[in-house]
C-alpha cells in the first residue's frame, strides 16, 4: 500500500491538497466519490455511513452493497471526517481546498490518510463473500490453506503455491454482477519455444495440434479439453484453466490444480511445450 500527498491546481476552483492511497484490488467493482448533478439530484441507492450531510455529498456502490458496506463500515470514522473525492478497487482519494501553507491542514489531511491506511486490512479483512459464494465459502478457505494462501473475499480469490508452482484462483464477474467462470492458473517455471506452443479456446484448438507434443502430454490436454475449459496465458509460463461456472466444491477446484500441476511436469519431460 502507498500513501501519496500533492497539491492540484483547478483554476477558477481553487488549489486542493490531495491524498491517495493505493491498495491492491479489492474486487468488489467499488465505485464511489462526490456526487455530481445528475446523481445528487436523482439520490438514493449505495451504502450511507452515517452523517446525512456526507451522505448527500458522496455516494457508494459495488456490485454487492453488502460487500461495499463491509469495506467501508470499519473506515466510516476516518471517511466522514472528509471529502471523499474517489474511491475505486484500488485506490481512495482525499482531498481539501487548501494551498497547503497551512501545517494544521496538511497535517490533518496527512494523518487521516495513514489512520486510513492502517486500517484498509481491517476493512478488507471484514468484505463478505459475495452472496451466490456462500456456500462455497469453508471449500474456498480450505483450498487456500492447502496452497498456503489466503482467500480475498471481495473477488473469491486466491494465490498460492502446488508443489513449487505459484497458482491463482479468481471468481470472474459480468458488468451485472454475475458470476461467469472460475479461472484456476499454475505458472510453470520453464519458457517453451514459440514453434511448439499449442493454444486453445473454448471451440477447438486455434495454433497447434496435440498430436505434436508427447503421448502424457496429449493425454492431459485431451482430458482437461474435454472438460469443456479456456486455456491460454503468457507462452510457456502460466497455465490457466478457466471453468464455466463459479465453483464451491473443493474436490472441483483441488482436482483442477492438481490436473494443470500434472501437466506442468509432463512438459518438463515431454517433447514440446503448451501454452
Amino acid at each position: 500500500m502507498t500513501v501519496g500527498i500533492s497539491r492540484s491546481h483547478r483554476g477558477g476552483d481553487g488549489v486542493f491538497l490531495v491524498a491517495q492511497l493505493s491498495y491492491p484490488d479489492l474486487g468488489l467493482d467499488l465505485d464511489g466519490g462526490q456526487k455530481g448533478g445528475l446523481r445528487r439530484m436523482l439520490g438514493g441507492g449505495g451504502v450511507e455511513l452515517g452523517p446525512q450531510a456526507w451522505n448527500r455529498r458522496h455516494y457508494l456502490t459495488g456490485r454487492e452493497e453488502a460487500q461495499v458496506a463491509g469495506f467501508v463500515t470499519p473506515l466510516a470514522e476516518l471517511l466522514v471526517l472528509h471529502d471523499l473525492a474517489d474511491i475505486h478497487d484500488q485506490a481512495l482519494v482525499l482531498e481539501v481546498r487548501d494551498a497547503g501553507q497551512s501545517p494544521k491542514v496538511l497535517g490533518t489531511l496527512v494523518g487521516a490518510a495513514v489512520a486510513i491506511a492502517h486500517a484498509i486490512p481491517h476493512a478488507r479483512a471484514a468484505i463478505p463473500p459475495p452472496r451466490c459464494m456462500h456456500p462455497g465459502l469453508d471449500a474456498w478457505k480450505r483450498v487456500a490453506r492447502r496452497l498456503g494462501g489466503e482467500l480475498a473475499t471481495g473477488p473469491m480469490a486466491v494465490q498460492g503455491q502446488h508443489e513449487g508452482h505459484p497458482v491463482r484462483l479468481r471468481t470472474s464477474w459480468s458488468p451485472s454482477g454475475e458470476p461467469t467462470h472460475t479461472q484456476v492458473s499454475l505458472q510453470a517455471p520453464e519458457l517453451v519455444r514459440e514453434g511448439s506452443e499449442l493454444t486453445w479456446e473454448k471451440d477447438g484448438f486455434t495454433q497447434g495440434e496435440p498430436t505434436d507434443l508427447a503421448k502424457p502430454v496429449r493425454a492431459l490436454i485431451q482430458r482437461i479439453h474435454r472438460q469443456r475449459v479456456v486455456a491460454g496465458g503468457p507462452r510457456g509460463r502460466d497455465h490457466p484453466a478457466g471453468l464455466p461456472r463459479p465453483i464451491l466444491e473443493e474436490d472441483v477446484l483441488w482436482g483442477r490444480i492438481v490436473e494443470l500441476g500434472s501437466l506442468a511436469s509432463a512438459l518438463r519431460h515431454g517433447r514440446g511445450p503448451y501454452r
